[in-house]
């Protein structure tokens, strides 16, 4: 289109009827510079384009990775594999600020923001998550203990449904796995005020 509008030219952009012959009636030499720079204009923006899918393709593949707890199942993050998740987030989304800052990103900008906010949620919530963790880890072993129960009943039961909540979301997410999935489909995020 752009070529067109250069040129002054109109003829059919359909691969099956477009010739070379039309661009050659355009007389494209007369254009030069202006036709470099649409060229490089649009490799520059498939450049963009090609990134962004490799973003989207590692992140749709990518998988959070639980460990045992105790004897009750995969309830906690793995904490070395977490580290190297957040980094790979951190990589991602400084590689999608980048190209939002591109002048060339026009066509694909509502699209590389909606996936640099939904890393920035993920990111967010994996972070909580690793705090809420630690808190669940460090009350488990306290609320375990039969005198701690006999001595503070009240805490002890509201303990005993976070517990609960934390088993059910944790068995969820592991069920799930896939980073964006859990993300969505948990409402993580929620459960968080109940801590």
């Amino acid at each position: 289109l752009q070529v067109m509008q250069v040129t002054g030219s109109n003829f059919q952009l359909e691969a099956s009827q477009m010739k070379l012959c039309h661009l050659l009636d355009c007389d494209l030499i007369k254009y030069k510079t202006e036709i470099t720079d649409i060229v490089s204009c649009a490799s520059k923006e498939l450049d963009l384009e090609q990134k962004l899918r490799t973003t989207e393709e590692e992140w749709a593949e990518q998988s959070l990775h639980f460990s045992q707890f105790k004897n009750r199942g995969f309830l906690m993050l793995d904490a070395r594999y977490t580290v190297n998740l957040l980094e790979m987030l951190e990589d991602s989304q400084a590689s999608l600020a980048s190209m939002l800052t591109s002048k060339y990103i026009g066509p694909l900008k509502d699209e590389a923001a909606s996936w640099a906010a939904k890393l920035l949620s993920v990111s967010e919530v994996i972070e909580q998550w690793l705090t809420v963790q630690n808190h669940w880890v460090h009350l488990e072993s306290v609320f375990s203990l039969p005198s701690t129960k006999k001595d503070l009943p009240q805490e002890a039961k509201r303990f005993a449904s976070i517990d609960k909540t934390w088993t059910k979301l944790m068995k969820k997410s592991y069920e799930i796995k896939n980073v964006i999935q859990v993300n969505i489909n948990t409402n993580f995020l929620s459960y968080y005020n109940i801590y």
